[in-house]
């Protein structure tokens, strides 16, 4: 997860925010500018925090693969905080060998988490985009049972 957003509390405010009664329709139908608002916020804090751990994880795959060519430099030994590795394999051991690294496996995680966050708050937020338009339709199905049609 980012460092400044706790998705689960995303998803409660969503829970709350997406009630529509008939009691709050009207406070729904004008409140929906202000939760698009609110929610892109969420959206592009989000995409700065995927942006950020695509590129980390493309950093670390870069020096990993150093890594294990044994190659790399030691400032990047250091970022990597391990020895020179001494063994011998092809580039494409390589490419296996680090889809199975302990730390490529623990910042792929991180990529993916967020990136389901990303998909999540997305789909939020096309929600909301619907919302006036579900409004109107609770409306006139109220005016229909009411036979005001």
């Amino acid at each position: 997860m980012t460092d400044t957003i706790d998705f689960n509390e995303i998803l409660d405010m969503w829970d709350v925010d997406s009630k529509i009664t008939e009691e709050n329709l009207f406070d729904t139908a004008m409140g929906v500018a202000r939760l698009h608002a609110k929610y892109i916020r969420f959206y592009i804090e989000i995409k700065q925090s995927l942006l950020t751990k695509e590129q980390e994880l493309k950093k670390l795959k870069f020096y990993l693969n150093k890594y294990y060519l044994g190659h790399a430099t030691q400032e990047e030994l250091m970022v990597l905080k391990r020895p020179q590795y001494q063994y011998t394999h092809t580039k494409t051991d390589i490419k296996d060998i680090i889809k199975s690294d302990m730390l490529y496996l623990s910042k792929e995680s991180e990529y993916k988490e967020i990136s389901i966050m990303s998909e999540a708050i997305t789909e939020i937020i096309a929600s909301i985009n619907k919302m006036s338009f579900n409004i109107k339709n609770i409306v006139e199905y109220k005016k229909y049972l009411a036979g005001v049609v």
